[in-house]
C-alpha cells in the first residue's frame, strides 16, 4: 500500500515527462549514449525523491571535458557517503558482506 502511494505521487510528479522546443535540448534529452532518455531518467529520479527524499544522477563528460555526453539515474539505495564525506560510493548489493567490503566491486562518484 504504501509502494503504491509514493508510485503515484512519482508518477504525479514526472507527469507526462519532460518537453521543450528547443532543438538544443531535445537532442540532450534524447541521451543518445545511455540506454535512458531525459524522460525515463526523470521518473526514476523522482521515485528515488519520493521514496528516500534524495536522488542521484551520473554524469559522464565528452572526451574534452566541456560538454554532458550523457546522464544516468544512479539507484539512491546502492548509494552511500564515504567515510572522509568527499566521495559517493555505489555497490550493487549493500546487504551482501563480501561483496560490500570488496572495494574493487564499487564505483567511487566526487562529490559535487
Amino acid at each position: 500500500k504504501h509502494n503504491a502511494i509514493l508510485q503515484s505521487k512519482s508518477r504525479f510528479v514526472s507527469g507526462g515527462g519532460l518537453s521543450t522546443e528547443s532543438e538544443k535540448a531535445k537532442i540532450f534529452l534524447a541521451n543518445k549514449f545511455s540506454c535512458d532518455n531525459g524522460d525515463d531518467v526523470f521518473s526514476k529520479l523522482s521515485e528515488d525523491y519520493e521514496t528516500f527524499n534524495g536522488y542521484a544522477v551520473g554524469i559522464t563528460w565528452s572526451n574534452d571535458k566541456k560538454s554532458i555526453a550523457s546522464f544516468c539515474h544512479l539507484e539512491f539505495a546502492k548509494l552511500r557517503v564515504s567515510l572522509c564525506g568527499k566521495f559517493i560510493i555505489y555497490c550493487e548489493d549493500w546487504s551482501d558482506s563480501k561483496l560490500a567490503r570488496d572495494k574493487s566491486k564499487h564505483k567511487i562518484y566526487p562529490m559535487n
